[in-house]
């Protein structure tokens, strides 16, 4: 450059405007890289929240459906992370799934949340149905008269007195 330019351009306007351009390129790149992490920890507090949120939701939930549990008591690995064996963990992950997909379409954290419990409750309502119904058969089973028979039922009284009382109240009806 300096044969083209002589060296008086380029030591007076080149090399200062590349300096100057070297200087704006290293503070984009340090203020990408700032944004970058502060986009970072904002997802991380935002699943942080959904997951708190979720956790809630099936507290709530453990009335209806058993088998998501207490947080508190859920099974955990020596890590501190929730046993994926569990059957509470696997259900609570099988609705958090469907969430997720519900908020990759574009609806909010909590409506997706909530659809995906109805999503659940749907999926679920059979077997929840058959387990009331036998519940309530059950119940009922032991309020069941037995059939009537022609056997007359022969009574057997402790003492002579208590067979005259009967005959007195069978005699007065």
């Amino acid at each position: 450059m300096k044969e083209t330019y002589g060296d008086e351009v380029v030591n007076d306007v080149i090399l200062p405007l590349t300096k100057s351009l070297n200087l704006v390129i290293d503070q984009s790149n340090a203020l990408r890289g700032s944004v970058s992490g502060v986009e970072k920890t904002n997802s991380d507090a935002v699943l942080l929240r959904e997951y708190n949120e979720a956790n809630t939701v099936f507290d709530g939930l453990t009335k209806t459906f058993e088998v998501f549990g207490k947080t508190e008591e859920l099974s955990t690995l020596a890590s501190g992370l929730p046993n994926p064996e569990d059957t509470s963990v696997q259900a609570r992950s099988q609705v958090y799934d469907v969430a997720q997909a519900f908020k990759a379409s574009g609806m909010n954290w909590t409506k997706s949340l909530q659809n995906a419990v109805r999503w659940y409750k749907g999926e679920h309502a059979e077997k929840s149905l058959e387990r009331k119904i036998v519940k309530d058969l059950n119940s009922r089973k032991k309020k069941f008269s037995p059939r009537p028979s022609s056997k007359a039922v022969q009574q057997t009284f402790v003492s002579r007195e208590d067979e005259g009382e009967s005959l007195v109240r069978k005699a007065y009806k």
